[in-house]
C-alpha cells in the first residue's frame, strides 16, 4: 500500500493507518532477516497516537476530506486556517463516508498546513503508545521471519532489549494493549494474504 499524500494535506501513514503500517511489516518481513530498526519507524516518535483501521486507502481518505475542504472553501492556508478558528479551537472534526473520525489541524510546514489524523477514541480509531506500535510492528514481522509465536513473552522481550533498547515486560493481554494490536496486526497480514 502506498502513501503518496499531495500538498497542502500531511499525513503520516505509519503513525496512522494500519493499511501502511501491515504494508511496511510485509516490506521487513520480505528481507528475511531482521537485522536493523527500520529507519521509516523513527518517524513515529514518543508520544501517543491513533492509527485508522478501516479499510480506505490513505489517498482515498485525503481524496475525500479534499471535496469536503473544497465545499467549505477552505483549501487556501488562510482560508483553512480561519476555518479551523471558526469555533474557537485549533482543529476541527470531520467525519467521512466510512463512519471514520478526522482530527484536521494547522500543519507546520508551509507547504503542508493542513494536518490530517484519526480522532481520538471514535470509529475505526485504535489510541497506541509509540513504544507499543514499534514493538507490535518488529515482533509481528519478526515472528514470521524467525517461526516465532508473537504473542509469546520471551519473543516480545527478546525483540524489545535488542531493537528497541527498552526493557522486558512481564506479561502480555491479547484483549488489551500491545497484545491486542499484536492481534489486530497479525490479522490483518493474514487477511492481505488470503486478498
Amino acid at each position: 500500500m502506498g502513501c503518496r499524500i499531495e500538498p497542502p494535506f500531511m499525513f503520516n501513514c505509519i503513525k496512522h493507518h494500519i493499511g501502511y503500517i501491515v504494508s511496511k511489516i510485509e516490506d521487513i518481513r520480505s528481507q528475511k532477516e531482521l537485522n536493523t530498526f527500520p529507519p521509516e519507524l523513527l518517524k513515529i516518535g514518543n508520544s501517543q497516537m491513533d492509527i485508522y483501521t478501516g479499510n480506505l486507502s490513505p489517498e482515498a481518505i485525503i481524496s475525500i476530506l479534499k471535496g469536503y475542504l473544497s465545499k467549505e472553501h477552505a483549501l487556501k492556508k488562510n482560508a483553512y486556517n480561519s476555518w479551523l478558528k471558526a469555533y474557537g479551537r485549533d482543529y476541527r472534526l470531520v467525519t467521512i463516508s466510512d463512519n471514520s473520525r478526522w482530527a484536521l489541524r494547522l500543519g507546520t510546514e508551509n507547504d503542508r498546513f493542513i494536518h490530517v489524523h484519526p480522532a481520538k477514541h471514535a470509529p475505526k480509531s485504535l489510541r497506541v503508545k509509540a513504544l507499543t506500535l514499534k514493538t507490535a510492528i518488529l515482533v509481528v514481522a519478526a515472528a514470521k521471519i524467525y517461526n516465532a509465536n508473537p504473542v509469546s513473552i520471551s519473543f516480545i522481550n527478546q525483540i524489545r532489549t535488542r531493537y528497541l533498547n527498552t526493557s522486558p515486560l512481564k506479561t502480555v493481554d491479547t484483549r488489551e494493549g500491545l497484545g491486542k494490536i499484536i492481534i489486530l496486526m497479525r490479522n490483518a497480514l493474514i487477511n492481505t494474504s488470503k486478498s
